[in-house]
């Protein structure tokens, strides 16, 4: 399949799930001080990244193979275990930025400040850590051997997935077993908590010890940064720890 139709199946897919949560929303979302625009924003770097990646290092880690584990099985295919393999090493690469301090800063805390867990969360991301990943998903992709399009097959499963466990939908709980799902990921953006069930793949999560399943479906819970900090983009932005900068007032949760 050519890579525009990949795309274009893509955008059609997220678009269904964005309609979904907005019809069947789980819970209500808190209002957020110009969370459209700052959307906007990092949505807009996020395709900036992308166009990027396309004329810079894609070109040059797909001539850069060192393996060609992939190279016999069709593009779908490709990308299918690409994700699969991938999500090993994001395991790792998403847990490090909650551990390390200094990743956490200029990467992930970004990601984490919003109070508000729908489909569009997905894409409230730092431009670093777009390009970062970007690059991570293109240097292991093309190290197998992967084409082209099984490299961008590998980002229609990681960014479908990616959106719909951050959607406002409720979910059976015995899926959170096998996938990812908004029970799962809403722990782990839980305010306070921000940590835990890491992977897209709940797998990795099982076997390092960092598995939290959902017992219910939880009530109306808390999300994010504690007295709208995530209102300090651009603090954010220049990598500035708002959870420390500025002190609790009264509310002890982070």
């Amino acid at each position: 399949m050519p890579k525009a139709d990949i795309y274009t199946l893509l955008a059609l897919l997220l678009i269904c799930i964005l309609i979904c949560e907005r019809a069947f929303p789980y819970q209500a979302l808190e209002k957020s001080k110009f969370w459209y625009p700052r959307f906007a924003l990092l949505f807009l770097a996020a395709n900036g990244v992308g166009l990027l990646a396309e004329n810079t290092w894609i070109p040059f880690l797909k001539h850069s193979a060192a393996l060609k584990l992939l190279a016999p099985f069709p593009d779908l295919a490709q990308g299918g275990l690409g994700f699969v393999l991938g999500s090993f090493f994001f395991y790792w690469w998403h847990r490090w930025r909650h551990e390390i301090e200094w990743l956490w800063n200029i990467f992930h805390q970004m990601h984490h400040a919003p109070k508000r867990i729908e489909g569009f969360t997905a894409f409230y991301v730092h431009p670093l850590e777009s390009v970062v990943s970007s690059l991570l998903n293109a240097a292991l992709l093309f190290s197998l051997g992967a084409s082209t399009e099984g490299f961008i097959w590998s980002i229609f499963f990681f960014s479908l997935i990616g959106v719909f466990y951050h959607s406002n939908l409720k979910t059976p709980l015995w899926l959170s077993y096998w996938v990812n799902t908004p029970e799962l990921h809403r722990i782990h953006h839980l305010r306070g908590k921000h940590r835990n069930n890491y992977s897209d793949l709940p797998v990795w999560d099982r076997i390092f010890g960092t598995f939290q399943a959902p017992k219910t479906h939880a009530e109306q819970a808390e999300y994010g940064f504690r007295e709208n900090l995530e209102t300090h983009f651009f603090e954010i932005l220049t990598f500035k720890n708002v959870l420390r900068k500025y002190p609790r007032r009264q509310n002890p949760k982070a």
